[in-house]
């Protein structure tokens, strides 16, 4: 490890962008070595020994003011953890916060006011010359190297599962109203897949972390061309959040972009591209079979305690006389389940009204000039049938939880 002087620059913006009510995003810059936060503007010098820096974006959701609490509930044990856990291996570290951040949101996500709340949740812990990435859900970090950007995460989606198996295409996944569905969350389940990606720092390197409301609208070149026409990561992060929201802005949209720089990193790792320079440490398989969890839990066992208080001895956990909805023993989750669902559709119906607005719009600007184009009530029909089925599904959804709510 090299001794001289590693100078960090970075910044953070978040925006609730023009359709949201609330911020469900939340954001964390921590210096580990001396447990403070370092706010949304940070400046300074460490050597590699005494680097250690934690940044981390996590997307909220769930109904009323559930997301925002799941977002930053995630962070903050994420915070608390590394902290306790200073002697430990970083990657062993990382996966222990984060398995025990979901736990905490999962624990929360019982009580009946935040059910179905969750998050995602992407973390880089810096130590000295490395950075350790863990990631659930779709929220992404980026690495910039000598012009080129590359995208470390990988969605845990159900499109990306279906552009990685070869059933979609990449282009036909940017249409796809599915976009938004998640094959894990922070808090939604009790036991998670934390993936980890390692990679070696290298001077000038930049690091961007981003919630999907900015990966959805700005792609990944441009990501670059920002931060090179920039250089500063506080004006490249500004452009990239009004762009994204020049372009609609759905969603909430976070950007956290670091730069890394000085003597202490060496001034060319590889002469290959960035991919040789990143390791997988653990990945997300949504085909893998449940294992029981890796680590030790720092936090109390309170959900195990009450299964084990609620559930009978008898085969299967339940006496066949006492079988009914409001004894099911995966009940809690499947109303989780639930809300998670309808959180999903509804972020579905909203982009499928917004893009209607526009080709609505669209069709009154031809009409004003007299042109006609004869594809546009064809593709009215088939999304206002969509949004209808949508709306179906939505209340086949509550049906359900009802019939639930019935047996409490």
């Amino acid at each position: 490890m090299r001794s001289g002087p590693i100078a960090i620059e970075i910044a953070a913006c978040t925006d609730v962008g023009l359709v949201r009510k609330n911020n469900e995003d939340y954001f964390l810059v921590v210096d580990l070595a001396t447990g403070k936060s370092l706010g949304d503007i940070y400046k300074g010098e460490k050597t590699p020994s005494t680097l250690s820096i934690l940044l981390a974006v996590s997307d909220g959701m769930g109904g009323q003011l559930a997301g925002e609490i799941a977002s930053q509930l995630a962070v903050n044990t994420l915070w608390d953890n590394l902290l306790k856990s200073s002697s430990v291996a970083p990657y062993d570290r990382l996966v222990k916060a984060v398995e025990d951040a979901n736990y905490q949101v999962f624990r929360e996500g019982q009580r009946p006011e935040y059910r179905g709340m969750g998050a995602t949740l992407t973390a880089a812990l810096v130590e000295g010359d490395q950075v350790y990435i863990a990631e659930v859900g779709d929220s992404r970090a980026y690495l910039m190297r000598d012009g080129r950007i590359k995208q470390v995460t990988t969605d845990q989606s159900l499109i990306e599962v279906l552009i990685s198996r070869g059933v979609m295409s990449p282009a036909d996944a940017e249409k796809s109203t599915n976009r938004g569905v998640l094959l894990q969350a922070i808090g939604a389940k009790e036991e998670i897949q934390v993936a980890v990606t390692s990679l070696p720092l290298q001077s000038n390197d930049y690091l961007l972390l981003c919630s999907d409301g900015l990966s959805n609208k700005v792609k990944a070149l441009e990501m670059a061309q920002f931060i090179t026409k920039r250089g500063a990561t506080q004006p490249a992060c500004q452009d990239m959040i009004v762009t994204a929201r020049h372009r609609g802005g759905e969603d909430n949209i976070t950007a956290l972009l670091a730069k890394f720089n000085g003597l202490g990193l060496p001034t060319k790792i590889s002469t290959g591209n960035i991919t040789t320079t990143l390791q997988a440490l653990s990945t997300f398989d949504p085909d893998r079979p449940k294992q029981k969890r890796r680590t030790q839990r720092l936090s109390s066992p309170l959900v195990i305690t009450d299964k084990a208080t609620r559930y009978s001895s008898t085969v299967g956990g339940l006496s066949g006389n006492n079988r009914d909805l409001a004894s099911y023993p995966q009940r809690e989750l499947l109303m989780a389940e639930f809300e998670r669902l309808s959180h999903h559709l509804d972020k579905a119906s909203d982009s499928l009204r917004v893009e209607m607005e526009v080709l609505r719009t669209a069709a009154e600007w031809l009409e004003q000039g007299g042109a006609i184009n004869r594809q546009l009530p064809e593709i009215f029909t088939k999304m206002r049938s969509a949004e209808s089925t949508l709306e179906h599904t939505r209340k086949t959804i509550n049906e359900a939880k009802e019939l639930f709510k019935k047996n409490d």
